[in-house]
């Protein structure tokens, strides 16, 4: 009778005190990042890379998230020297608009810092001056003969989503001869260590 009892006050014990939601600190390496984008042309995709100037994402296993993801616009590059006089002038503006943010405010889905997971990140993105919500699927992943005891946790995650410029106010760099889409998909490589959270 009195190991019910106790396991009956164990019991509503456990339901009264929730458990605390685990948190992370996602900190992305600038060098080992790769952030990406494709732009469908006229017989061609033009292809092209965006640098990393910062990025860091603090998040928990109960969804919630906060964080950027900073690129720096006036690197953009497509291997086109006069290409990309046009995209920096005409289209992204970045002698006035300098960065493009994404902001990270929450995720769906489970994360195992252990194994391979698959979650839904729902955020901010602000480019020319403007920010526009944004949801995107993100995969993440342990890196190999990253763990074990003493050694920093390293974390890859990657996420592609679509950027409807032209939608979004930009200039469509069209010209006579030459069409070229009116979004671009962009993908995000990123690595860099994780760490527990406070």
């Amino acid at each position: 009778m009195r190991v019910v009892r106790f396991a009956f006050a164990l019991t509503c014990l456990l339901i009264a005190v929730p458990l605390r939601a685990e948190s992370y600190v996602f900190r992305l390496d600038p060098a080992a990042t790769k952030v990406t984008f494709l732009l469908d042309a006229f017989m061609h995709k033009v292809h092209g890379t965006a640098p990393l100037v910062r990025g860091e994402i603090r998040f928990d296993d109960s969804g919630k998230a906060a964080g950027e993801v900073v690129v720096d616009a006036t690197r953009m590059g497509t291997g086109s020297e006069g290409r990309d006089q046009d995209m920096h002038a005409k289209v992204l503006e970045s002698a006035k608009y300098k960065e493009i943010v994404l902001a990270v405010d929450g995720f769906e889905g489970r994360f195992d810092p252990a194994a391979p997971s698959t979650v839904k990140v729902k955020g901010r993105f602000t480019i020319h001056g403007a920010e526009h919500p944004l949801t995107m699927e993100m995969t993440l992943a342990p890196q190999s003969g990253a763990a074990g005891a003493g050694v920093e946790k390293r974390l890859e995650a990657t996420a592609t989503f679509t950027v409807p410029y032209v939608e979004w106010g930009m200039k469509d760099p069209s010209k006579v001869f030459l069409r070229v889409g009116k979004v671009v998909d962009v993908t995000i490589e990123a690595r860099g260590s994780l760490v527990a959270g406070p």
